[in-house]
Parts: C-alpha cells; sequence; structure tokens
C-alpha cells in the first residue's frame, strides 16, 4: 500500500507524522506497563476516537495522523513529547551536517547498543547467565536471565532518551528508536532457554554468533553514514 502520510503546518513551519518514532514508543509504553502491544493500541484507538485498523496503520507507516491536537492527545496517552511523534520538513539540517554535539550523543546510543551485543555473544547468548541461575538453584532460570534482559533494555531506553534532546529530529535518532525495539529483541527471543542452544545450526536455527553478527552490521550501517 503507498504510503499516504501528511504533511501539515504550525507555527510556519511543515511537519509530517514519524511513524517510526510513533512505532518505538507503542512497543516501550506497552512493555513498561506490563500489557500487550494490542491491548494498548485497543486502548489507544478509544482514547483518540478513531478505529483500531487506523492506529495500525499509523504504526506500520502506511499513513500517520495530519491532525495536530491528534498527536498531542496520542503523545499524552505515550507520555511522551509530541515533538518525539512528528518530524519536521523545514530548516532542519541533514544527517551528514550533525554538529560535534549530536555526533557525540550518536556516539553514545552506538555504545550502548554495542554493549548489550557484546553481552549477548560473550554470555553465548546469554546461555551462561542461564547455567548460573540453575546451579544456584534458582526455580525457573529462563525468567531470570529475561528480568535481568529488561534491566539491560532499560538502560538502553534511558540512553535514548537522554540523547533526545539533541537528535530527536534526525533520522538517525528513528533508526536507532527501530533497532532498539525490533531489531534487538530479535537477536534473543524464544532463544534464552537451554535446549534452544543444543537447536541452533546455523542453517534452520541462527547461532549465537550469526544472531550478532547480523545485529552488528545493522546497527554499524547506521552509524557509518556519519562517521
Amino acid at each position: 500500500m503507498k504510503n499516504s502520510r501528511r504533511i501539515f503546518t504550525e507555527n510556519n513551519t511543515r511537519y509530517i507524522f514519524n511513524d517510526k518514532a510513533f512505532k518505538s514508543c507503542v512497543v516501550n509504553t506497552a512493555r513498561k506497563r506490563g500489557i500487550t502491544q494490542g491491548k494498548l493500541m485497543d486502548e489507544l484507538s478509544d482514547t483518540l476516537g478513531v478505529t483500531k485498523d487506523a492506529v495500525n496503520n499509523w504504526l506500520y507507516g502506511r499513513n500517520g495522523v495530519s491532525d495536530p491536537e491528534m498527536i498531542r492527545k496520542a503523545a499524552a496517552y505515550l507520555q511522551v513529547d509530541w515533538a518525539l511523534l512528528v518530524r519536521k520538513l523545514d530548516g532542519g539540517i541533514t544527517m551528514f551536517q550533525l554538529t560535534d554535539r549530536q555526533k557525540d550523543a550518536a556516539k553514545r546510543i552506538y555504545d550502548v547498543l554495542i554493549w548489550f551485543l557484546e553481552e549477548y555473544s560473550n554470555t553465548d547468548g546469554f546461555h551462561d547467565w542461564w547455567m548460573d541461575f540453575k546451579n544456584q538453584g534458582v526455580r525457573d532460570p529462563e525468567d531470570a536471565v529475561y528480568e535481568r534482559i529488561a534491566r539491560m533494555e532499560e538502560k538502553v531506553r534511558l540512553v535514548l532518551s537522554q540523547e533526545y534532546f539533541d537528535l530527536h529530529d534526525q533520522d538517525i535518532y528513528d533508526e536507532f528508536c527501530e533497532f532498539a525495539s525490533e531489531d534487538l529483541p530479535n537477536v534473543y527471543n524464544g532463544k534464552v532457554s537451554c535446549a534452544c542452544r543444543f537447536e541452533a545450526d546455523g542453517e534452520n536455527e541462527p547461532t549465537v554468533w550469526q544472531d550478532y553478527e547480523k545485529a552488528m552490521q545493522r546497527v554499524n550501517e547506521i552509524i557509518e553514514r556519519i562517521v
């Protein structure tokens, strides 16, 4: 389906709905509240007085909101600044013209993403943690591993939030948010159990190294545009 996001003007500045940032906010809010993404989207559609299909279309970039007031209501529900959900089309700088301060901010985000991936690789896909918890007599080692991963992801989200001020109107920030909310969980989702390490064959099931290499390639593609 052709993207039909519409441009709107406010205070003599043109904006367009930022679907990538919206999706990242939806994913993060659902996690923080401990509810499913579907449940959150139901609540959001009720809050805004639109259909769930409309919210789905915003989420997957098929179209977007062109009503500033509705964007503000969505931002209030998601507890973020409304500016995070839009992109300026006038007077902005390109990603290749980032200031030194913005490049430093991007580097800090890059560093925390690399930290997460290195932990994944160095612990054999978090399997070493699984074994440590099992040897300690933890009742459900897999749950314990996921709790530790959740704390790591919270650190990633914190760094993203800290660098929002300098980078929120730049494409690279959207890409980092998308990587953190989609690519990063895909590295480990469904692969934390002890059994999955023995099922990885590099063909039908990726190995830890293949997961790591794929994610590293993606995050390096993002940062290489400004270095």
